[in-house]
C-alpha cells in the first residue's frame, strides 16, 4: 500500500489549499488516513494519501481535535 500510494501521490504531499494550489513538498512526507481509523476509515489505498508533516498534523487537528492530538503527541504518535 505504501508504494502504491506514494506512486499514485507522485511522491509530494497531496493537500491542496483554500486557494486551490497543491503543497507538492517531498520532505517529511507521511502516510494520513483521510478518513481516520478511528471514526471508521481503513487502511486501504483509496483512503489514504501523502502528507507532509505540516499538513498531516493540521489535518488531525481539523478532523480529531487538538486535544486529541496532543494526548497523541504525549503517547509518542505524530506530534504538534
Amino acid at each position: 500500500v505504501r508504494h502504491e500510494v506514494y506512486r499514485r501521490d507522485g511522491g509530494r504531499c497531496t493537500f491542496v489549499g483554500g486557494d486551490g494550489k497543491r503543497c507538492g513538498s517531498r520532505v517529511t512526507l507521511q502516510l494520513d488516513h483521510r478518513i481516520p481509523v478511528a471514526l471508521g476509515g481503513s487502511n486501504e489505498t483509496a483512503n489514504i494519501r501523502l502528507l507532509c508533516r505540516e499538513h498531516n498534523v493540521a489535518e488531525g487537528v481539523r478532523i480529531m481535535g487538538e486535544g486529541v492530538m496532543q494526548r497523541a503527541s504525549r503517547r509518542g504518535l505524530p506530534a504538534l
